[in-house]
């Protein structure tokens, strides 16, 4: 399944197999949807608005579930914990919330004290803590349960752009390390088209991409494949980054132990020979991918071959766009939140009350692409969408 989520206030929900939209889209909103994330069922769909509000939906009825007076200025992250009991929700106004899904409690609040805008949040994959991306040139490790921040990372730029990217951890083998040991490191863009990794616990810099490999700011840094099973000390790595160029690009890369010298000169684990292969180019907007070449990090060859792209994403925009299937128990699914670009466009509203204090234990990971089928067009056609997903499935 793929959401979209638009300045005309919908969400729309695309079968991917397809390509075609869902009939009924996503409305309730009063301002622009900025934030998407699908529960790992993928039953449920969490939004966050420009009107500072957290909507729930539920994917089978394409109806609002319950509605989160969350902030009091947008809406800029929302996320799902792994089991999908708790969500979590950032805004300009500089707070981190934490939501049960079932009843929409707000069971803490996080507050840094310099309450600097807040862009993107995460919670990391063993569901332990909360990454959170800020416009002052950082990124903050938050133990939610404990209501502290516990790691900060910086050395990217990110003072006008809602940036995000993820924490992946690698777990050894025997032959690599401790039984039970795992590793992790956190992959982040930045507004000079760069990509950033640190290592989680040391807050070393493991690789920098250096500026430039987008044109513009880089909106996300995903890791696409990770293999724990590697027989030797590393495990491959694909990873895709999406900037304001409107160009996707695809990396591919190892993780090894102690063979690695990382940016700060440091042993450890971390990602190592990333590497550029493939770029998808010519996208308009999030409207059309026109598929996949082949570079070697030739800026050039990139310039080159953009008015090729252009022509043929013309062709693709109608029916590049991703779909989403409405399975409630299909996990992978993804979504494409809209992005405003300059922080002074967004609204301003006053300050919020501070938080509801309440410990809670911590559980999530991020989501991924479901395929599904395709859609057909009102009421009558909603179910027969539905039914469609599930045969598929």
């Amino acid at each position: 399944m793929l959401a979209t989520g638009s300045d005309d206030k919908t969400i729309r929900l695309w079968a991917l197999p397809s390509g075609r939209p869902h009939p009924i889209p996503l409305i309730g909103h009063h301002n622009y949807i900025y934030s998407l994330s699908f529960s790992p069922k993928g039953n449920i769909l969490v939004s966050g608005s420009f009107d500072e509000a957290v909507y729930l939906w539920d994917v089978r009825s394409a109806r609002i579930m319950r509605t989160l007076p969350a902030h009091s200025d947008p809406v800029r992250g929302v996320d799902f914990n792994r089991d999908g009991t708790l969500l979590v929700s950032c805004s300009s106004d500089g707070l981190i919330r934490i939501w049960d899904t079932m009843t929409g409690q707000c069971l803490r609040t996080l507050v840094h004290e310099d309450r600097r805008q807040v862009s993107s949040v995460r919670f990391s994959p063993n569901s332990r803590y909360i990454v959170a991306w800020t416009l002052d040139e950082r990124i903050r490790l938050w133990d939610y349960g404990l209501g502290k921040c516990v790691k900060t990372y910086q050395g990217h730029s990110n003072k006008s752009y809602s940036l995000t990217g993820t924490v992946a951890a690698y777990e050894p083998s025997a032959s690599s390390g401790p039984s039970g040991t795992d590793h992790a490191f956190l992959l982040s863009g930045s507004e000079d088209g760069s990509i950033w990794a640190w290592d989680v616990e040391s807050k070393d810099i493991l690789w920098t991409s250096g500026a430039g490999v987008h044109t513009g700011p880089i909106f996300e840094v995903e890791v696409m494949r990770w293999n724990h099973d590697d027989p030797d000390e590393h495990g491959n790595i694909l990873m895709i980054s999406a900037g304001e160029d409107r160009k996707i690009r695809l990396w591919r890369g190892k993780v090894e132990k102690d063979k690695r010298k990382t940016h700060s000169g440091v042993n450890g684990i971390g990602p190592t020979g990333l590497n550029e292969e493939t770029i998808v180019g010519g996208l308009t907007g999030i409207d059309g991918v026109n598929g996949l070449k082949d570079t070697e990090n030739d800026d050039d060859d990139d310039d080159d071959d953009e008015s090729d792209d252009d022509e043929e994403s013309d062709e693709e925009e109608d029916s590049s766009d991703e779909e989403p299937n409405q399975e409630p128990e299909g996990p992978n699914t993804q979504t494409v939140p809209h992005r405003s670009a300059n922080q002074t466009d967004r609204p301003q509203v006053e300050n919020e009350d501070e938080p509801q204090d309440q410990d809670q234990p911590m559980l999530d990971v991020t989501t991924e692409p479901e395929p599904g089928p395709e859609p057909t067009n009102q009421t009558e056609d909603h179910d027969a969408f539905l039914d469609q997903v599930e045969e598929a499935l």
